[in-house]
């Protein structure tokens, strides 16, 4: 992989994280202000709800990167169109079949939740977002597919496309027919990615028919052992994401969820802003696991060093930041979406740690571990959430969810540590030694900003004071620490994601 490829690869993904980021700030303070917090979380809950359905693709969406890097590394596109091909239909066949099928339950459960005040709305949003959800799942098996043919520039530029036109249409359909609007403008954004993914892929993969329509029973088999265990990942879904909204709408109520859901966002935006550069490890690593272990270790030791440099720094901004999100974002200072955000951020910000671990054991094929990872998140979610929320209400539902997240996330990072035999001290780096302090003056900051009196003249400029401050001792720290000597030469995601690309080609 050359050099100026990386570099444009890495700013695209880094792009397209930012550009999710403003367009859903646009799209969720409309809807919180304009529809109000309860269509928000009901909303959310429907395609909570509805995400369930996606595990019966069996992970072929997710897992066909890995296979169609693999063959064109072997110089066999004829192997990689058919990959495609059989991975696009299976997932077509299961999903739409399941999805059929789940209506009724998903109706029923539907109705167990969401109150009766509001259940006729829920129940008309279904058949959208069951739909988006078929079509969604289409695309992400194309958009895999491109992440195979070492193409995630491309996809980055379709995703930044429909997430402007999504919001576009969102807000000008959702003004005038509520809801509805809103999932008949995602039932069209995920159409139009699946369609015009699958119109770029057939422009770099050699072979690609302008329909799919060669099965063969056994690429589906080759890839079924694989994809099946990196798919537990969704029937964790099933048993988190859903059952933690489900939990907060009952013991709470739709607002509830609205803010949880927008909470989870901002921490979620974050997370991806971090480890969108660390996306082009999984094709690199499946080309580096053929060159053997040392390779691989070499990989993800230079991920973790480039990761360490960004995720401390940027956490602690984010934390100073709370209190201006919640105003800007909700028109006040509401303290209970400041201390969720605060929650959300510290759990997925200890949680981005595994990002290099996660992609490489996707990259080499151990999709096993992933998947127990995953599927840990999903039972501990209900082995914690439920008994704390029965005493803790809605506090003790994030609090299960946070710790359930956490716990999965050991799984995976301790197993690539063991059967890479990679020392833990590689954390021990002047990136986290520097970074911790960072996080610490973030959440003093935020404090200080929530104790202060709200009826002085100065407080209003105090939220957005802290990010500001918050800004200057990042950027002051990692400076100095660049400017020290040798390391400043290491700090550069992609040249030394570069080197580790020649030396595995």
């Amino acid at each position: 992989m050359r050099l100026p490829a990386l570099n444009k690869t890495s700013v695209l993904l880094t792009l397209q994280v930012v550009v999710s980021g403003i367009t859903l700030f646009i799209l969720y303070r409309f809807i919180y202000r304009t529809l109000g917090p309860v269509n928000l979380g009901l909303w959310s809950l429907v395609l909570a709800t509805t995400g369930v359905a996606r595990f019966t693709d069996l992970g072929l969406s997710g897992s066909l990167g890995r296979f169609v890097a693999r063959y064109r590394a072997l110089n066999d596109t004829p192997r990689a169109v058919l990959a495609v091909e059989t991975g696009v239909i299976s997932v077509i066949a299961l999903v739409t079949g399941l999805g059929v099928l789940a209506f009724p339950i998903l109706r029923i459960a539907l109705a167990k939740v969401v109150p009766h005040e509001n259940i006729a709305v829920g129940l008309a949003l279904l058949p959208y977002a069951v739909a988006s959800m078929i079509v969604s799942s289409v695309s992400g098996a194309v958009q895999g597919s491109l992440d195979g043919c070492a193409r995630l520039d491309l996809r980055a530029m379709l995703a930044i496309a429909g997430n402007v036109i999504f919001v576009t249409l969102a807000v000008a359909l959702s003004h005038s027919h509520g809801l509805i609007g809103l999932a008949w403008a995602q039932l069209f954004q995920a159409i139009l990615m699946a369609a015009t993914g699958w119109i770029v892929l057939r422009r770099i993969l050699p072979g690609v028919p302008l329909v799919p329509r060669k099965w063969q029973k056994a690429a589906f088999r080759e890839m079924i052992g694989y994809s099946t265990s990196y798919q537990v990942a969704g029937i964790a879904m099933l048993l988190c994401e859903p059952v933690t909204k489900g939990l907060l709408a009952r013991y709470g109520g739709l607002a509830d969820v609205g803010l949880y859901e927008m909470a989870n966002r901002v921490a979620s935006q974050f997370r991806g802003l971090i480890t969108a550069p660390q996306q082009s490890i999984l094709p690199m690593a499946a080309a580096a696991n053929e060159k053997g272990k040392r390779a691989v270790v070499h990989l993800y030791e230079t991920a973790v060093e480039n990761m360490s440099a960004m995720l401390l720094p940027t956490l602690a901004v984010l934390i100073a930041s709370a209190p201006l999100i919640s105003m800007l974002w909700l028109g006040k200072f509401n303290p209970e979406f400041v201390h969720l955000l605060l929650a959300l951020a510290l759990a997925v910000g200890l949680q981005t740690f595994i990002g290099p671990a996660y992609f490489s054991l996707l990259g080499v094929g151990s999709a096993f571990w992933i998947a127990a990872g995953n599927m840990t998140v999903g039972i501990c979610n209900l082995l914690y959430a439920l008994p704390l929320a029965h005493y803790y209400g809605i506090r003790g539902v994030v609090a299960g969810s946070v710790a359930a997240l956490l716990t999965g996330s050991a799984v995976i990072i301790i197993r690539f540590h063991k059967d890479y035999t990679v020392p833990w001290s590689i954390y021990a780096s002047k990136a986290n030694a520097f970074g911790v302090p960072l996080v610490a003056a973030g959440l003093l900051i935020e404090y200080g900003i929530e104790a202060m009196t709200l009826g002085a003249s100065w407080s209003k400029w105090a939220p957005w004071a802290g990010p500001v401050l918050m800004a200057f001792l990042a950027g002051a720290v990692t400076l100095s620490r660049l400017s020290l000597g040798p390391a400043a030469k290491r700090t550069s995601h992609q040249t030394a994601l570069a080197k580790t690309s020649e030396a595995v080609s």
